[in-house]
Order: structure tokens, then C-alpha cells, then sequence
């Protein structure tokens, strides 16, 4: 098993993914979108299993299943306590086909080989296998023997924790960090992040964690903030909250780089009330917002932006339909961004009454 036993399918994928003082965060996320009203529940369930694929799995805008989207369709009703084991069954028959060594056939969308796969959709590909093994606790009545308590990469003659040794080992880079692709040359600080987290959902040890500190700390940038990538001295806030979770991963937070980064992360709210991506841009949008609240929850520094105003701001993407949309400027919901809506509003009940 990837995890611990007794453990429900969201506490398995969103804790093993906050293992710092992320165990406090993820069980008060948790326990707040169980309360969520339940018409808000149902809207936002229908939605999102509109939008699972007749083939089973999510799709983005471009309209074809992917292991990314769908790890996000999958946790976001795992959130709303509407995910099934028809529905992760079907998610992993498309991500993960069952026809032989490596799939030779599969959706068009998705490449033939996973080691040609993206970063991002490689920890998409593993989510899914998670909670695969962890539909068990779910009251569905369907037993699918051979995939409750399995390794749905075993249908491949591997083990989850081997493909994710072997694909790391594609995008490992000198400096201590992770590209995004195999064919990416440079480490990504948002890559960087995703394979702590995955080796930790396989209970795999960080691969030389002090050299992958060092290369962190070269991208912190003077106003606090963290770069994508070395030549870029724009600071962003997704790749600081991408720093801030590796070193929550890590287990080891320098406090030049706590405090520092603290500040920054509350210099991006905007009037509108969410989070910009960095300062250049006028606007905040939904992704931003998200990760910024979990990096400043990993800071402890929450108290340190406008809940409210940031809650308010969710709230004002989210469709009378169903679903949340990116940012004022959108007018269209998908299933990432409606994952963030969720997880962002569970994070601020706090600031509900505010």
C-alpha cells in the first residue's frame, strides 16, 4: 500500500502531500469542506461529474482526457464527498490501459510511452494510482478486486514506486533540481516541488535535498520571492509557494527564506482581493490564490493578508452551474480550477463570518 490503513481517500492524497505541519492544515481543510452546504456540494458534484470523460477521466479546455486534469477532477470530488470507486476504476482503465508492459494504445491525447509524459502529468498519473488504493473506505458497492488494495501499475509489470524512480531519473538535473519534461534542459522550481511530492506519496527519500537547497536559495530573489527558473529575476508566487512546499517537504525551512518569503506572498494581494502571479500583473487570479494561501498556511503566516477579502474573491469565480472559473477576466469553469476553488474556500472557513 501507498499509505497508511484507515485513512479516507482525501486524507491519503492531500496529506501525504503537506507532510511539514501540513497533517494540521490538511485535517482542518478536510474537516471544512464537510461542512460545506449541501446545495453548494451538489452544484459543484454535478459539475464536475459532467465533466468526467465517457471514457472515464477529466479533461482540460482542450476537451481530451489527461492524467493531470484528472487527479484534479478526482480530488475535487473527493472534497465534496461525491468520489465513487466506478469513478476512479474508469479514470485509471483510461490513464493507465491494461495491455501489457507499457500501453501501445491508448487515448490520442495521451502520449504512447509515460516517460514521455510531463512532470505534472506524471504526479496526475500517480494521484490517480493513490486513490486507486484508497477507495476501499468509500460506501460505494462495487468491489473491484483488482484494483482495491493493488498497485495499478502492476497491470504494466511495474510498481508505482519504479516508474517514479525512472522518470525522475529523466528530469533530475545537475543543480539539485527537476525539469519539467525529459526534454527540458534547465530545472523547474515548480517541477522541483512536484517531485518531492510525489516521492513522498511513494514513500521514496528526497534525492540529495541539501544540493536541491542550495539551488533554491539562488532563485529567492531581494523582494523575498522565489523564480521559475535562474535567468528570470522576476519573483512569482507560484514558484515561491512551490519553494515554500519543497522546504514543507523537506522538512527544513531556513528562516531567511520563512520570513522573507511570508512578506512577499502578502505583497501579491490585490484590490480584487485574491493573489497576482507577480507583481507586473494587475490582476489576480484563481491558481495564485490557491497557492499562495497554502504557502502562507505552511508559513504560518496566514493571519498576515485579508482572509475575508480573499474568500469574497473565490467566491466571485465560482458558476451558478457549477464550477469556478480562473479569474474575473474567464468566463468558462474547468475541473483544475474548480479544485482550487474548493480546497481555497475549505482552507479560508475561518474568514466565512468575517
Amino acid at each position: 500500500m501507498l499509505f497508511g490503513e484507515n485513512r479516507t481517500p482525501v486524507e491519503c492524497v492531500f496529506e501525504q502531500g503537506f507532510p511539514m505541519d501540513v497533517r494540521r492544515l490538511t485535517s482542518r481543510l478536510i474537516a471544512a469542506a464537510a461542512e460545506f452546504p449541501e446545495d453548494f456540494r451538489n452544484r459543484h458534484a454535478k459539475y464536475l461529474l459532467a465533466s468526467e470523460s465517457s471514457q472515464g477521466g477529466f479533461a482540460g479546455r482542450a476537451g481530451r482526457p489527461d492524467p493531470y486534469y484528472t487527479a484534479f477532477g478526482l480530488a475535487g470530488l473527493a472534497l465534496l464527498g461525491r468520489l465513487t470507486k466506478p469513478i476512479v476504476q474508469r479514470a485509471i482503465n483510461a490513464m493507465l490501459p491494461p495491455t501489457g508492459p507499457l500501453p501501445t494504445q491508448s487515448d490520442p491525447a495521451l502520449p504512447l510511452d509515460w516517460r514521455s509524459f510531463t512532470l505534472a502529468e506524471l504526479v496526475g498519473l500517480v494521484a490517480c494510482a493513490v486513490l486507486a488504493q484508497a477507495t476501499s473506505p468509500l460506501s460505494d458497492p462495487f468491489e473491484p478486486a483488482e484494483l482495491i488494495g493493488k498497485d495499478p501499475f502492476g497491470r504494466w509489470g511495474l510498481s508505482v514506486q519504479q516508474v517514479v524512480q525512472e522518470y525522475l531519473c529523466l528530469v533530475r538535473r545537475p543543480d539539485g533540481g527537476y525539469a519539467k519534461h525529459p526534454a527540458s534542459a534547465i530545472s523547474s522550481t515548480y517541477a522541483t516541488f512536484l517531485a518531492a511530492l510525489v516521492q513522498q506519496w511513494v514513500d521514496l527519500p528526497l534525492e540529495e535535498p541539501e544540493k536541491t537547497a542550495r539551488m533554491l536559495l539562488l532563485r529567492q530573489r531581494d523582494d523575498g520571492g522565489f523564480a521559475e527558473w535562474p535567468s528570470v529575476r522576476q519573483s512569482g508566487t507560484n514558484p515561491t509557494a512551490a519553494a515554500i512546499g519543497w522546504w514543507s517537504l523537506a522538512g527544513r525551512m531556513p528562516m531567511s527564506v520563512r520570513d522573507r518569503a511570508a512578506a512577499f506572498l502578502a505583497t501579491m494581494q490585490s484590490a480584487e482581493g485574491g493573489f497576482r502571479a507577480h507583481g507586473r500583473i494587475p490582476m489576480a487570479d484563481l491558481l495564485s490564490t490557491f497557492t499562495a494561501l497554502v504557502a502562507l498556511e505552511l508559513l504560518n503566516a496566514g493571519s498576515a493578508v485579508d482572509r475575508h477579502s480573499v474568500r469574497q474573491y473565490i467566491l466571485s469565480l465560482e458558476l451558478s452551474e457549477g464550477g469556478f472559473r480562473a479569474a474575473l477576466w474567464d468566463n468558462t469553469a474547468d475541473v483544475e480550477y474548480t479544485f482550487y476553488g474548493l480546497a481555497g474556500l475549505a482552507l479560508l472557513a475561518d474568514a466565512a463570518a468575517g
